[in-house]
């Protein structure tokens, strides 16, 4: 008895720059969060000593997150910047 032949085809190779592009956009977009969260953080932070309420702990770690948010933000922007060149 023979072993039936292969019929799985391998996939076509993507030549076009469609998956790339995918991945600027996808980028940009988790800068966009990252930068958001970072106000939404600030703005709480800010809140809470406005009020009163502030918590020197928790006040430090939160604006700590949100200083590393936003530098993670601005070292995804500036390698999407050199993705398209």
């Amino acid at each position: 008895m023979e072993k039936p032949e292969n019929t799985v085809q391998s996939p076509v190779p993507n030549t076009s720059d469609e998956g790339a592009e995918f991945g600027l956009r996808f980028n940009g977009r988790i800068s966009y969060i990252c930068r958001l969260i970072a106000l939404v953080i600030g703005i709480v932070v800010v809140a809470t000593a406005v009020l009163g309420r502030l918590d020197y702990t928790f006040a430090f770690i939160g604006l700590a997150t949100a200083v590393a948010l936003l530098a993670l933000a601005g070292l995804q922007e500036h390698h999407d910047e050199q993705q398209r060149r």
